[in-house]
């Protein structure tokens, strides 16, 4: 059994809410987070995390978009990430 389709948009859509609420990165835009932010929220492997975060695009919960971030060389760019779409 998959996980990703066996688990529910609810719990994931708690998860993603739990993963925006703990990041810590002064820099990061409200409500946008990477693969790699939510993998490490989540304790999974990035490749589990970005299947959970394409069913959440499909529900339409999150959309992908060009966030930005500071790296740690203090340089801030546009990475690919996603926006949580507020109802």
């Amino acid at each position: 059994m998959d996980i990703v389709t066996s688990t529910p948009e609810s719990e994931l859509l708690q998860a993603l809410q739990e993963a925006l609420a703990g990041l810590e990165t002064e820099d990061a835009e409200p409500d946008t987070i990477t693969s790699g932010e939510f993998a490490e929220a989540l304790g999974l492997q990035q490749n589990a995390a970005i299947r959970r975060l394409k069913k959440l695009e499909a529900a339409g919960i999150v959309k992908v978009a060009w966030v930005r971030r500071t790296n740690a060389w203090g340089v801030t760019r546009p990475v690919q990430g996603y926006r949580y779409v507020r109802e």
